[in-house]
């Protein structure tokens, strides 16, 4: 989620300590603001999500968001997540 375009915009905004820069590999260019994480049910409806600067990694970003829904989360759920999250480290 880009928050600003412009060196000055980044320097003034109320974001500046929060945000960071990321790299987006879809639109092929380096912005400024927070990456999107939702953890959904089958039916596509959100179970959470959260903002994180793309300082982080996405697995250090998934292993906190299902560290905090873990008593919300029902036993024996099977997680499926693409293949950069694959394996038995999340």
């Amino acid at each position: 989620m880009p928050c600003a375009a412009s060196r000055q915009t980044v320097h003034r905004s109320a974001l500046a300590g929060v945000a960071g820069y990321g790299y987006c590999k879809r639109h092929h260019r380096w912005f400024w603001g927070f990456r999107l994480y939702v953890l959904a049910g089958p039916d596509g409806l959100p179970v959470t999500w959260c903002l994180a600067t793309p300082k982080l990694g996405e697995r250090e970003v998934v292993a906190a968001m299902l560290d905090h829904e873990r008593g919300r989360l029902r036993p024996g759920l099977v997680i499926v997540a693409d293949k950069g999250l694959a394996g038995p480290g999340v």
